[in-house]
């Protein structure tokens, strides 16, 4: 035969995610660098600390009310600090940003949709990409030439130029007088 339908328990809601309450994060945005951290000091005493991505940015408990953050690798993450009585101290994003982003950010503000691609070989940064110009290979290699410490030898730019072909004209005016 069919099993028997489970008990229903009066007085208990039909959906309870109906009721519950989302505490969503809010600004400011904690932004660190991949290797860097910072200590934050919570308005409270936190029972619990919890970070959704631990991959990303991992966090310590100092002490109740002094946690540290730590920044591992790019993306974003969600931080929350919730002290005895289930009252949330903290509630951010964290956002996780590259040496690597901050250069690709910089091309992108002087030459938007510019094709190049930041990659990290150890210590050594390597430019893959199509661009339509030289000039944006030059400032994408010259930006990651800055980052490693103005070294060129650790950057390999593998940027294809697919320029098209340009034919340079010489034009001579010459004035004639119609009175002469």
């Amino acid at each position: 035969g069919a099993a028997p339908a489970p008990p229903s328990v009066s007085g208990a809601p039909s959906r309870p995610f109906a009721q519950s309450q989302l505490v969503p994060p809010q600004q400011p945005t904690l932004t660190l660098e991949v290797n860097k951290g910072t200590a934050l000091k919570l308005p409270g005493p936190a029972s619990t600390v919890f970070v959704a991505a631990p991959d990303i940015a991992d966090v310590q408990v100092r002490s109740p009310t002094m946690v540290y953050v730590f920044a591992k690798k790019a993306g974003d993450s969600v931080l929350y600090a919730v002290d005895g009585q289930d009252r949330v101290l903290l509630n951010t994003i964290v956002r996780v940003t590259s040496p690597l982003s901050r250069i690709k950010g910089a091309l992108d503000a002087m030459h938007p949709n510019n094709g190049v691609n930041f990659d990290n070989q150890g210590e050594t940064i390597v430019l893959t990409g199509t661009v339509r110009s030289g000039v944006v290979a030059e400032d994408a290699r010259r930006l990651a030439v800055q980052q490693v410490a103005g070294n060129p030898n650790k950057v390999i730019s593998n940027i294809r130029v697919d320029a098209p072909t340009q034919v340079q004209l010489r034009v001579k005016v010459a004035e004639v007088k119609r009175d002469a």
